[in-house]
């Protein structure tokens, strides 16, 4: 599980470009409370639908315990599977809101209309009865757009340990 989230980070990291240049930085915070906060009414509620064009449409989840889901479809169709296994409730408390620099890339920033920008935290996953399932770290990374709209462009969440080892 750890692999994936190296995995997940390097390529993302492959791919970045500066945040900033886009929106300033308390700005960016807000945008991307009011998104995280769009993401857990949603899945909270069961709209998987709604909470899969929270994603890029090449959006990646690389989730705990399956295998990579692309794309918006197979996003809603991930969602609709954690939701029929019982799990309904979902926290989320960010950590750490990390700019992505272009670093050794070879795309030239100013030829994008998007950067990216890496969230860090932990999520805990509940079950219908609001029973505790499990909890873990979770690294989001967003595709910025010029237009100061987000999307989640990778979804990397890892299970920490079970709820009844605490």
């Amino acid at each position: 599980m750890q692999r994936n989230l190296f995995v997940g980070i390097f390529i993302v990291c492959m791919l970045a470009a500066t945040a900033s240049a886009f929106i300033d930085e308390k700005e960016l915070e807000k945008k991307l409370a009011e998104k995280r906060h769009q993401f857990v009414h949603m899945f909270n509620s069961g709209d998987d639908v709604g909470l899969a064009h929270l994603f890029t449409k090449d959006a990646t989840l690389l989730p705990f315990r399956h295998p990579r889901v692309t794309g918006t479809f197979g996003i809603i169709n991930y969602l609709q599977s954690l939701h029929k296994s019982g799990i309904v409730g979902l926290i989320m408390e960010p950590h750490a809101i990390l700019p992505l620099t272009q670093g050794d890339c070879t795309v030239d920033p100013a030829s994008l209309s998007y950067s990216y920008v890496a969230e860090r935290g932990t999520f805990r996953f509940y079950q219908t009865g609001a029973i505790y399932k499990l909890r873990g770290e979770y690294m989001m990374t967003w595709r910025v757009y010029s237009s100061g709209d987000a999307r989640i462009h990778w979804d990397i969440f890892n299970e920490v340990f079970e709820a009844d080892e605490d």
